[in-house]
């Protein structure tokens, strides 16, 4: 999905769902505005709404080592990713119901509690569901608006 430049838009996620939370959504009217205007630029609301598969490539550089980081993510809760920093490898899921991780010696754990629920989230932001219909049944305003020496932008808490 081809990006265009968007003026005065910049997007901070703060907040993710909370497990087991039920699905009602709420959007503020200022964030409406806000969301709807990245949706245009972006490409139009078609374009979000024909989207079942996401894949991110990315380099990443941590602890004085360098490495890469590919996630796909598939509609509505699933995702899988790789990371490679310097001589560690971490592959990582979630397929909507269980969360996993192999650990830098290899073992495959099984996640739970905090670390489930952060696979959860991951999930869920991955596959953009805030921007499907009803907000993905997360909740949406604007958390702050500031100036640059480029432009003026919104913060939104998702």
């Amino acid at each position: 999905m081809p990006v265009r430049s968007i003026e005065s838009l910049l997007l901070v996620v703060a907040l993710c769902l909370a497990a087991g939370r039920p699905a009602h959504a709420e959007i503020t009217p200022d964030a409406r505005r806000v969301v709807d205007r990245f949706v245009t630029a972006a490409g139009g609301r078609a374009v979000f709404d024909t989207l079942r598969s996401l894949r991110f490539d990315a380099h990443i550089s941590a602890l004085g080592l360098a490495g890469t980081m590919t996630t796909w993510a598939q509609r509505p809760d699933r995702r899988a990713s790789f990371t490679q920093l310097g001589p560690f490898k971490v592959p990582e899921g979630f397929d909507g119901t269980t969360g996993w991780r192999v650990d830098p010696s290899g073992k495959l754990l099984t996640l739970d509690g905090k670390d489930l629920e952060d696979a959860r989230s991951s999930a869920w932001f991955e596959n953009i569901m805030w921007l499907t219909a009803g907000e993905g049944g997360g909740d949406i305003r604007v958390a702050d608006t500031d100036r640059d020496s480029a432009a003026r932008y919104s913060v939104l808490e998702i």
